[in-house]
């Protein structure tokens, strides 16, 4: 069934706009043709028929000698290449792997390339980077399911979606009503991983995307990011109803951020970070809900609770030449073990000093634990 699906999509008289229609699992062996990456080079689309969730299994994802019956190279699920498009309603993509050197355990979307995927699951995939995608295009995920308890994505780098573009502050990206949960990376983004472009995340029909129980587990200089990692050249916003909880790394156990940031919550729909946490000592340990590296974080409508840090911290970390301002936010129950900053710690370096801004009605205390108070290194501004 795996060669039959892979040889149709693949045939030279597939068209732009062709649809596809698989039923039950799918399965790759290690019978000879049917294994191996199917390459999407049309703007096609893969739907359910029948009742239940039809499963693309790539039957790849081990180590070392291969089980009974699995292809003797592993291998990931799609590669869509420049011009194709890729588009997945109502799928389930499992135990894709590409290997320790290559992205995109399930789907890998090249420059020029683009997936559309809606109602889909993608669990127990792995690769060197974007455990289950890596864009390199455009992406749009709707409704999806990245990860799960006991299944999850796994990388050194985004342990669930791996996100470049070239071009800074290009929208590639869309994250909507979504839950990435449980997968986990070495080194960047137990989650996600915003390297370059930009990327929107927020909820889609009252729907949220849930961002929870990643683990980012390195220890490098720039590790960090349980849930999210944006890099230098990452631009990001998230929107109302999104819900950042759960994640833990050694920098940033929600968020590290080191690009550009907006958290645009409203009175009605607020964003929440809630029971994150770091570990570590030395330069590790500090802001359990957000590292904040350098760059610009702007967060509005913005719920802060319970989030824990080994050091400084619980809430929020702002340091080197960052620019942070909050807006209207809510800080309780945050914990810094080194009780510096429970709610902010800001800290100057020897060459680069922090800004940070309040703005609006700010609250921040009870809930206890450690009090929620507000570290300073650095110059404070006060708008009313």
């Amino acid at each position: 069934a795996w060669k039959t699906l892979k040889e149709a999509i693949e045939a030279a008289i597939v068209e732009d706009d062709d649809e596809f229609i698989i039923i039950g699992t799918i399965k790759a062996t290690n019978v000879p043709g049917n294994s191996g990456e199917i390459t999407v080079r049309k703007k096609i689309s893969i739907k359910k028929g029948g009742t239940s969730k039809p499963v693309l299994d790539a039957n790849s994802n081990h180590t070392g000698t291969p089980p009974p019956f699995a292809p003797a190279t592993p291998h990931r699920i799609f590669t869509v290449e420049n011009g194709g498009e890729l588009k997945l309603d109502d799928i389930q993509l499992e135990n894709g792997n590409a290997g320790n050197t290559e992205s995109g355990g399930a789907i890998l979307i090249k420059e020029g390339g683009a997936a559309n995927i809606k109602n889909t699951s993608i669990y127990g995939c792995k690769a060197r980077s974007g455990g289950a995608i890596s864009n390199t295009g455009l992406l749009s995920l709707s409704l999806c399911s990245i990860g799960i308890n006991g299944r999850p994505n796994k990388a050194e780098f985004a342990g669930g979606i791996y996100s470049y573009y070239k071009t800074f502050d290009f929208e590639n990206c869309t994250i909507m009503g979504t839950n990435i949960c449980y997968n986990e990376a070495d080194e960047e983004g137990g989650g996600i991983l915003i390297m370059g472009g930009k990327c929107i995340i927020g909820s889609e029909n009252s729907v949220p995307t849930l961002i929870d129980h990643n683990v980012c587990s390195g220890s490098s200089t720039n590790a960090g990011g349980g849930g999210l990692y944006i890099d230098a050249s990452g631009v990001c916003t998230i929107r109302g109803g999104t819900k950042i909880s759960n994640n833990s790394s050694k920098k940033g156990g929600g968020i590290y951020d080191g690009g550009n940031l907006k958290i645009e919550g409203s009175l009605s729909e607020k964003v929440e970070i809630f029971a994150n946490s770091v570990t570590g000592t030395g330069t590790f340990g500090n802001g359990g809900g957000i590292y904040q590296v350098r760059g610009v974080l702007k967060t509005k409508h913005t719920e802060i609770k319970n989030n824990s840090a080994a050091k400084n911290g619980g809430g929020i970390y702002v340091t080197g030449d960052a620019s942070c301002t909050l807006d209207s936010v809510t800080m309780q129950g945050n914990t810094a073990n080194n009780g510096k900053g429970s709610a902010v710690y800001v800290s100057r370096t020897v060459d680069k000093t922090p800004t940070f801004t309040l703005k609006g009605d700010i609250q921040i205390g009870t809930n206890a634990s450690n009090s929620n108070t507000i570290g300073l290194g650095c110059l404070l501004t006060g708008v009313v």
